[in-house]
């Protein structure tokens, strides 16, 4: 009996370090998104007052909008 609570303490505690090492992947790469979409907002809206100042009222135009992706239409 002290063998498999020994056996199973052993994988539970492997588990556990696994666990734990994806957690820490998972956690740097969600400080390294937010970091970058902090990156790309910042840049976006410096592009965008950069492009008011070489052409007044562009943003009124609404040519300085953002995306979200590709606008998929269906094919003619």
């Amino acid at each position: 009996m002290r063998v498999l609570i020994g056996k199973t303490t052993k994988e539970l505690e492997d588990l556990h370090g696994a666990a734990n090492s994806i957690f820490q992947v998972l956690d740097d790469a969600h400080q390294e998104l937010t970091q970058l979409q902090r990156s790309t907002k910042t840049l976006v809206s410096e592009a965008s007052v950069e492009r008011e100042r070489r052409e007044p009222g562009a943003a009124s135009r609404g040519g300085a909008r953002h995306r979200r992706g590709p606008t998929l239409l269906p094919r003619r």
